[in-house]
């Protein structure tokens, strides 16, 4: 009877243990699930930010673009003849 005893006792407390390691695997699961969809909005924003700055930087590199942008923006215009310096 003795013997029954500590079995049932030992069945009991592994028992335990597995439900304790099944409920925090659960909130592992469940916080590695919002961990993701976090990280997965912000990949999706710094897409949209780099999508921006690749627009930014082909208009930046196109010299119409730059003419442009000087003469509304600055106040530029093309430089007289007697504006221009040649340095050798």
């Amino acid at each position: 009877m003795r013997s029954w005893l500590f079995y049932a006792g030992v069945l009991g407390i592994a028992f335990i243990l597995f439900a304790t390691l099944n409920v925090w695997l659960r909130i592992q699961h469940v916080q590695d699930g919002y961990r993701m969809a976090r990280l997965q909005s912000e990949y999706e924003q710094l897409q949209a930010v780099r999508r921006k700055l690749r627009l930014e930087w082909s208009q930046l590199n196109n010299p119409g673009y730059l003419e442009k942008l000087g003469s509304e923006k600055f106040g530029l215009n093309v430089p007289r003849q007697d504006q221009k310096l040649v340095i050798r």
